[in-house]
């Protein structure tokens, strides 16, 4: 009896302890659900705050301290929503990231695995907050953005920079097109962000057996012809079929800047004229894109588009007989000397070449500043006078756009410390290399190399000559003696050639 009584004691006090376990358990399991809705529920709040903060707006590397532009906006995302103070560097190709710091890889493309279906079966792995890796195609450099959300058409994200600007953007971008802009790619995910739940897709309608008569047709855009092009300008011609609206888009390969124009009546034949004279910094190479659209004024339902091709890059008109945009930027910009010779240039983007190049190319030229000692506008107008009764005696762009189309080919003097055809004629081991006439390669070779040496290279200047007859420039680099000179000689008049010829500029 007694042994029954302790038996049934110690099952009730066991029964009681089991009881509390359970509740126990029971309460840890309901926290953490509560808390892992929390985590979904505050990183998706964060990531909706931070876009409604941000996009519109401009991006300042110094905003975060581990990267700059694109990946330094994206890591900042990350360290706002996810506390992850760095994800770490990219690889030398710049599609993925070798050492994931707060965060693990979701999935990778290199250059040989990345066709549009593998890249879009990747990405219909992401979700929201997502950190995404991608090096663009035909280029040497990377991007990085954020994942907002996808849909049957593509995904949706958030980044920096994706308008060389700097500019702060939400976009779609379809599965095709995001395939088209990358090479190789990868995402990663931060290690405290759960997986979301993928939202349930309800199955599409069956069609309607007897649909109603389409009162908007989907146009076509046929018999597209080249009339004929020239280093300057290209005439074309094309028609459109059951359409009511068509577009021409113009955009430049090197600026990104577009001139647009439309055309609602004679869609059966459109003649178009592009003059390279009117976007003069763009360079040689344009994306052209034909619209067609059916519908009414503020109403268009149906579009499609042609993209034209001429020259050897696939996708893309390259005007003939004119210089790579490659060649451009050599002929008539060094980033180190922009950036020394204008403080307001240089405390807005330091030294980073490529915000620099595109300050340049986007405002120097038109308000003539000076790009590299090779070439100054205001120089190039003032000593050509056929140039500055053509184009105006201060229009920087138009000048800009002579020089590079056909000044650099002619024997003309394009700034104060340096002439091709004097080059070639006083440095014999350049003209016996590239030849006595071969004026670009001069100018190549004087921007390349020559600033950085003390050649003979205007009748205006002779960096030996400057150096040996200015005491307080003894110490100076041959690069130092040309941004002196520019800087502040000429104004001083100081003597930099034995002729003592001081250049109108």
């Amino acid at each position: 009896m007694i042994i029954m009584k302790k038996l049934h004691t110690f099952e009730k006090h066991h029964k009681e302890k089991l009881y509390f376990f359970n509740k126990c358990m029971l309460l840890i399991i309901l926290f953490a659900t509560v808390l892992t809705t929390a985590v979904k529920s505050e990183a998706a709040t964060s990531l909706n705050a931070l876009i409604n903060k941000y996009v519109g707006t401009t991006w300042k590397d110094s905003n975060y301290k581990y990267a700059k532009q694109c990946k330094g906006f994206a890591g900042y995302i990350w360290y706002q929503m996810y506390g992850v103070q760095n994800i770490g560097p990219y690889d030398a190709n710049k599609y993925y990231i070798p050492k994931v710091s707060g965060g693990y890889e979701i999935g990778r493309l290199n250059f040989n695995q990345m066709t549009q279906a593998a890249a879009t079966s990747l990405l219909k792995k992401g979700q929201a907050g997502d950190f995404i890796q991608v090096r663009r195609r035909g280029k040497s450099y990377g991007h990085s953005m954020i994942y907002v959300s996808q849909d049957n058409k593509g995904i949706v994200v958030f980044d920096c920079n994706s308008d060389g600007k700097n500019g702060i953007k939400k976009y779609h971008i379809t599965w095709s097109n995001f395939y088209k802009k990358n090479s190789a790619m990868s995402i990663y995910r931060a290690s405290n962000q759960p997986p979301v739940t993928p939202d349930i897709v309800k199955p599409t309608p069956a069609p309607n057996p007897n649909p109603a008569p389409n009162p908007y047709p989907v146009p076509s855009i046929n018999s597209v012809n080249i009339n004929g092009i020239d280093n300057s300008s290209i005439s074309f011609s094309f028609s459109v079929n059951n359409g009511t609206l068509a577009k021409v888009v113009i955009e430049s390969t090197l600026t990104g800047k577009t001139k647009v124009d439309s055309f609602t009546s004679n869609l059966s034949n459109i003649t178009y004229t592009f003059n390279r004279m009117s976007m003069p910094t763009g360079g040689n190479q344009y994306h052209i894109y034909l619209y067609a659209y059916s519908g009414s004024v503020n109403n268009y339902k149906n579009e499609q588009v042609h993209k034209m091709t001429y020259g050897s890059t696939r996708q893309c008109v390259t005007f003939p007989d004119t210089i790579s945009n490659d060649h451009l930027k050599i002929l008539t910009f060094n980033a180190r000397f922009y950036a020394d010779m204008y403080e307001d240039v240089r405390k807005a983007f330091g030294y980073d070449e490529k915000m620099l190049y595109n300050h340049w190319l986007n405002e120097g030229v038109k308000e003539g500043r000076i790009g590299c000692p090779g070439y100054c506008g205001s120089f190039y107008l003032k000593n050509n006078g056929d140039i500055a009764n053509a184009y105006g005696a201060k229009n920087y762009e138009l000048a800009f756009y002579h020089y590079t189309t056909y000044g650099y080919k002619e024997e003309r003097q394009s700034s104060p410390v340096f002439s091709a055809a004097y080059y070639l004629n006083n440095n014999g081991d350049i003209s016996h290399a590239y030849g006595k006439k071969n004026y670009l390669e001069a100018a190549i070779h004087y921007n390349m190399y020559g600033i950085n040496e003390l050649r003979n290279s205007s009748i205006y200047y002779d960096g030996q000559y400057y150096k040996n007859n200015n005491g307080d420039l003894s110490k100076m680099s041959p690069y130092e003696l040309l941004l002196h000179y520019y800087k502040y000689g000429i104004g001083e008049r100081r003597n930099a050639n034995s002729g003592n010829k001081i250049p109108n500029i």
